[in-house]
């Protein structure tokens, strides 16, 4: 009796070794399958958050920051700058005596005629600066042309006056050149240049510029008669 039992509980035991030993490579494969999916869904997470990441990193927000702080702040100063700089040249043109000719889109003194006639280069400003350190702008105006004969410039110097308006302190038939002597209140002398080998220099005497000297290469010179 005792030996049919356990005849009978040796065979119960086979056979439970059996069905898990049948059992074990559908787990094994089914834990495979599982841990590959499971890999699968960890990279395409792992994908979708770096291009979340990616995408949250380049936004046309962050795209428009950047323009709006590499580009258009050196922009928006550029047309301030030119606006007035506009203002300026306009004033200093009028203080001149020059007019806007709207056919030619130019400046024009009226000095070589309307319209100039030959040769001619419209008014320029070929100088804006502090010349004698008062902390006040001088401006240099230029006109070319035929009609200025041999030398073929005209210039005007103009300084800016305290309640800001420009006021001319000197205009001639010459070429300028601003000296390293001074005249009153710091401002320089200016040799007016054109043919020839001996040209006046003329020094401000606080009313206005007055002929000085004669001078070549720095050196005084007394010119033809």
């Amino acid at each position: 009796m005792k030996t049919g039992l356990q005849h009978q509980l040796g065979f119960l035991g086979m056979m439970l070794a059996l069905a898990a030993c049948s059992a074990a490579p559908d787990q094994s494969g089914a834990s495979s399958k599982g841990a590959q999916a499971g890999g699968e869904q960890g990279a395409s997470g792992r994908q979708e958050t770096m291009a979340a990441a990616t995408a949250a990193a380049i936004t046309p927000v962050d795209v428009v920051a950047v323009n709006a702080a590499g580009h258009q702040p050196a922009q928006a100063p550029a047309q301030g700058q030119r606006s007035a700089s506009s203002q300026r040249d306009r004033a200093i043109f009028q203080a001149a005596g020059f007019r806007f000719s709207q056919a030619r889109g130019q400046w024009e003194s009226g000095s070589c005629g309307d319209p100039p006639m030959g040769a001619y280069e419209p008014g320029a400003i070929s100088k804006v600066e502090d010349l004698n350190g008062d902390g006040r702008l001088e401006a240099l105006v230029t006109e070319g042309g035929t009609c200025y004969g041999n030398v073929g410039t005209r210039f005007w110097l103009l300084s800016q006056q305290p309640g800001g308006q420009w006021k001319v302190m000197t205009n001639s038939i010459a070429m300028p050149e601003f000296l390293a002597t001074k005249g009153a209140d710091g401002f320089p002398d200016i040799q007016g240049g054109g043919p020839g080998f001996c040209f006046p220099v003329t020094r401000w005497n606080g009313r206005e510029y007055a002929l000085n000297r004669h001078e070549y290469e720095g050196r005084p010179c007394s010119p033809p008669r």
